[in-house]
């Protein structure tokens, strides 16, 4: 008996049992759903599988990439969890680019190393927000697009979309959705500061959209 158990005892040593392996993170991106669960992994690999799954590139996260994370959330849009994530890893600061109605990629912008900003100084960025707007502007043009038949351009600022003021990408991105059954819709579009009314079919535009800060006093002429 006693050699039996030591036998045993020796084949476990020599040969030990497998440990199951860690499972990464579960990143789903279906039609009106988008799932991120993540328990105990590395931000890195949080951030690599949004990217290989659902093509949105997650940038200005580097330096916390060895972090482990343990995080769920599900939403109907990948943005709707994304931003609860950055506020969950305390990361305030962040823009969305969007082709068409499709996020593309996260830019976070690092937090200041500074915290003790002087009043002049904060009075200074006040000022600065108050006298800059925020809009949606055309980054690109996708080939063979309406986008490209209406001879929008890289640099053109949206500012309404069917009677809507378009202040931000997320904007944009929920009128086209809720109005992709129409048949045609006006459009607003700025260039050189002038405004250019166009007439375009309901659905994807066929553009690449990011935002970009403008003279307030600028942005008020439309």
């Amino acid at each position: 008996m006693i050699s039996k158990i030591i036998k045993i005892l020796l084949f476990v040593f020599l040969f030990p049992l497998p440990c199951p392996a860690a499972s990464g993170p579960v990143v789903e991106c279906g039609p009106g759903e988008f799932v991120l669960q993540a328990e105990k992994t590395r931000l890195a690999d949080i951030l690599e599988k949004i990217g290989s799954t659902c093509r949105i590139q997650i940038k200005g996260l580097e330096g916390r990439e060895e972090e482990q994370i343990t995080f769920s959330s599900r939403g109907e849009t990948p943005e709707e969890v994304i931003r609860r994530f950055l506020r969950y890893i305390k990361e305030e600061n962040y823009a969305f680019e969007f082709s068409d109605v499709n996020l593309t990629k996260v830019s976070v912008v690092p937090k200041s190393l500074g915290k003790g900003s002087s009043s002049s100084a904060q009075q200074s960025e006040k000022t600065a927000e108050e006298a800059f707007a925020n809009r949606v502007e055309v980054k690109s043009v996708i080939e063979g697009t309406q986008a490209q038949s209406l001879g929008l351009q890289p640099g053109d600022i949206i500012a309404e979309y069917d009677g809507v003021k378009i202040d931000n990408p997320q904007t944009l991105v929920n009128e086209v959705k809720q109005k992709s059954d129409r048949g045609t819709v006006e459009m607003l579009v700025v260039r050189d500061r002038k405004p250019m009314p166009v007439t375009l079919n309901a659905g994807l535009i066929g553009v690449r959209i990011g935002s970009r800060q403008i003279p307030k006093s600028e942005a008020d002429n439309y």
